[in-house]
Order: C-alpha cells, then sequence, then structure tokens
C-alpha cells in the first residue's frame, strides 16, 4: 500500500513537472497596472486604480497617471527604457491621486529608467542621487497574444 502511494505521488509530481508553465507576459503588447510608487525605501499602494501603462511593439506607449491619459515613444536598450515626451492630459487629481500622478510623470516623462520583468511584475526604476523613483506594475491583459 505505502508503495502505491509513493508511485502515485512520485507520477503527481513529474506529470505537474511536464505540465507547460503560462508564459510570463512580454514587456510589449501588455497592459501593466500600476500596483505601487514612490521612492524605493518608501513605496506607496496606489491612490487610483486607474494608474496603467502598455508599451506598443512600435515603440509607442499609452497609459494614465492616477486621472490624466498620456501617450508618447520609447526604445529599449539592454535592461533600460528610453521615454520620450509624452503628451499628457491636464485634468486636476484630488490627493492621493495628484502625488501618485506627479510620480509617474516624474519618473517616465523623457527620461531614462531600468526595468526589471519577474513573473507578473514590472518594476520601473529612474535612478536618482539620494532615492530611486520606482513604478510597480502588475501585469492584466496581453494585446499582441503572446
Amino acid at each position: 500500500m505505502n508503495k502505491l502511494l509513493v508511485i502515485m505521488f512520485a507520477i503527481a509530481v513529474m506529470s505537474s513537472a511536464c505540465s507547460p508553465a503560462e508564459p510570463a507576459p512580454s514587456l510589449t503588447g501588455t497592459t501593466w497596472k500600476l500596483t505601487s510608487y514612490s521612492r524605493v525605501d518608501s513605496l506607496n499602494p496606489v491612490a487610483a486604480e486607474e494608474g496603467t501603462l502598455t508599451l506598443s511593439p512600435d515603440g509607442k506607449l499609452t497609459g494614465v497617471g492616477a486621472c490624466n491619459e498620456f501617450s508618447g515613444t520609447y526604445e529599449v536598450k539592454g535592461q533600460q527604457i528610453i521615454f520620450g515626451h509624452f503628451d499628457w492630459g491636464s485634468k486636476f487629481c484630488p490627493e492621493p491621486q495628484m502625488t501618485q500622478e506627479s510620480t509617474v510623470y516624474d519618473t517616465l516623462d523623457n527620461h531614462t529608467v531600468d526595468y526589471k520583468v519577474e513573473g507578473n511584475t514590472l518594476t520601473l526604476t529612474r535612478p536618482l542621487s539620494g532615492s530611486d523613483f520606482v513604478l510597480v506594475f502588475e501585469a492584466v491583459a496581453n494585446s499582441t497574444g503572446n
């Protein structure tokens, strides 16, 4: 009886190890939802659920900081993303959404950031002297079918 249980357990483990894992989301073509932001030593949870970023494979991007939509261009070089100047909406956001909006803008608009994709998480870090700006996103949709 014990041998039968051991064999069944071994088959179950081997079957799960052979199952295809869901592929990690791609940097481009994925809609990323903002989950936290601020300086690396004091991350804040999002103040507005609307924060998103989508990097199209053609070098264009769209997103929402907190209450304003933005669009622009980008280029990936190694583990860095070089963002161009964004076209940004001009709605006023109440606090704390305004702080989130400002942090997204200050981190990305016309700046170079380091990026890392781990599992379903995208982390963008803008190196600064003192304490870096950080935006953390979670993959929510893949628009390219990858």
